[in-house]
This record gives structure tokens, C-alpha cells and sequence, in this order.
């Protein structure tokens, strides 16, 4: 895990600013966007890009590597029934039988 980074007014507006430059809006949505108080970035900044501007930048702007892509597909990789459950999968699709997928939603919103 990432160290902690304080996050301070300043990085936080330059956050702000990146998601700004990234978004295509319209004038009367760049006055709206203006307006939104930075601490409602806050959360975004913190949870999602650990504090990171440089982080948010490569990510926000598609500035990743390709060996910053392999790392889903490598710990893929090491899930030891995902072949065996995508066959399953398979077969069920091409035999037109019911799934039933069930899934668990965190604390922190993310599906599993």
C-alpha cells in the first residue's frame, strides 16, 4: 500500500484543476464547476488517488505505462479457479442456462 500523503488545500485545488482540464463542459458548466467548493474533491483525492497528484495526472490524463497494465492481468493470474469458472460461465451462456451471480458491495463502495 501507498504511504499516506497529507493532502493540503493546495494539492487539493490542484486536483481540482486536473479533473477541471480533464472534463469537457460547457460554459455555463465551467461557471457551476468554479462554484463547487474544493473539499468536495477531498474524498476522490484521498480514497481513490491516495493524495497522489502525479498519480492522478498519469490516470486521469491515460499517461500509464504498460507495465502499469499488466498488473490487473498478473494478479489475475494468480486467482487459481478463474479458468474453471469461466468455462462454467461458458457453457452456461451456450447452453442457455440461468445464472444466478452474486456479488457483495464494501464499505468503501466497491464490488466484489
Amino acid at each position: 500500500m501507498p504511504a499516506y500523503v497529507d493532502i493540503t488545500p493546495e494539492s487539493l485545488k490542484l486536483f481540482k484543476r486536473l479533473v477541471r482540464r480533464k472534463v469537457a463542459l460547457t460554459k455555463q458548466d465551467k461557471y457551476v464547476f468554479s462554484k463547487l467548493d474544493d473539499e468536495l474533491f477531498r474524498p476522490i483525492f484521498s480514497e481513490v488517488f491516495n493524495g497522489d497528484l502525479e498519480l492522478a495526472k498519469r490516470v486521469l490524463y491515460n499517461m500509464v505505462s504498460r507495465e502499469d497494465k499488466n498488473v490487473p492481468i498478473d494478479e489475475l493470474s494468480r486467482i487459481p479457479m478463474l479458468s474453471k469458472a469461466v468455462i462454467m460461465v461458458e457453457d452456461a451462456v451456450e447452453s442457455n442456462n440461468p445464472i444466478l451471480l452474486i456479488s457483495d458491495a464494501d464499505n468503501d463502495g466497491s464490488l466484489a
